[in-house]
């Protein structure tokens, strides 16, 4: 078994590649098909206008992002209930997004969510409500792996991890571990 997954890593991961780092890629349609699970995210706010203090009820539905090079962007629907009047509008949204300390988390984060239709003197929407998210990574480094060569002999290889780092492609999350390799004997 541990010879299967060795063979995997190899072929799939470019494990010992001369950069020593693996690859692993969180595509757009994953985190859409999670943001699709989520459904609609609510809540009440009391905020201040016209000198007093406002209830004001809203719900984000039909989330999504779509990721670019240079960024990641964030739209969805957003219903707002103020004065008893109730307004629609799409918006839209800059994410920041970035890995936690330990590097296996991905956490998305939108920094402005703006409606649409914004004539200029409607609020950014995140003094409401800021929507965050996160995405658990697998576990794919291995701190230690024992393989028999074909004269029977046992190799002893110890992983450890230097650093992670995110960046984007197209529709994609891409996140390097750089990895230094140890022979144990």
């Amino acid at each position: 078994m541990k010879k299967i997954i060795f063979i995997f890593l190899i072929m799939s991961l470019n494990l010992f590649s001369n950069t020593e780092s693996i690859e692993i890629g969180v595509n757009e349609y994953l985190i859409n098909n999670l943001l699709d699970v989520i459904e609609e995210i609510d809540g009440t706010n009391n905020i201040k206008i016209l000198g007093g203090k406002q209830k004001l009820d809203w719900k984000i539905r039909n989330m999504n992002i779509k990721i670019l090079p240079e960024n990641v962007l964030f739209k969805g629907n957003i219903n707002v209930s103020i004065f008893g009047q109730m307004i629609e509008s799409p918006v839209t949204g800059e994410v920041n997004v970035s890995l936690n300390e330990t590097g296996d988390v991905i956490i998305f984060k939108v920094d402005k969510l703006i409606p649409e239709n914004n004539s200029g003197n409607f609020i950014d929407l995140t003094s409401i409500y800021t929507p965050e998210f996160e995405y658990e990574l697998p576990n794919y480094v291995v701190d230690n792996y024992e393989f028999k060569t074909p004269n029977g002999s046992l190799k002893k290889i110890t992983m450890d991890v230097v650093k992670k780092e995110l960046f984007l492609e197209k529709e994609k999350i891409v996140i390097k571990t750089h990895i230094k390799l140890n022979k144990n004997k």
